[in-house]
């Protein structure tokens, strides 16, 4: 479902351009067009682009796809090393606190 949401609004962006020249488009990334063609009925990931002007073909598609999934993996093996990190750093909180009280009771005696 993200990735559907974020290449929709990707080939909205590609689709509004009527010349295709399109500023927050990489013109040398594979399968951008340099003029629109009438996308096709089956569209699978922008069914509400089917027989619109677009600026991108089937190849440019997959690129952003892949992309996407790429930059989502990255998120997620992030996302799972969170816990992790929150752990080690409340045990380390822990030591200091210990450390410091310790410290405190040895410099009062």
């Amino acid at each position: 479902m993200k990735y559907q949401v974020i290449i929709l609004s990707i080939l909205a962006l590609v689709s509004l351009s009527a010349d295709c020249n399109n500023p927050l488009i990489d013109p040398t990334m594979p399968g951008i067009l340099k003029t629109p063609v009438v996308a096709d009925a089956n569209l699978k990931f922008c069914p509400g682009l089917a027989g619109k002007e677009i600026c991108c073909d089937a190849s440019a598609m997959t690129n952003f796809v892949t992309k996407m999934k790429d930059k989502n993996r990255k998120f997620e093996k992030r996302r799972k090393k969170q816990p992790k990190m929150q752990m080690m750093l409340s045990k380390t909180m822990r030591q200091t606190s210990m450390s410091m009280l310790k410290w405190r009771l040895l410099k009062t005696n």
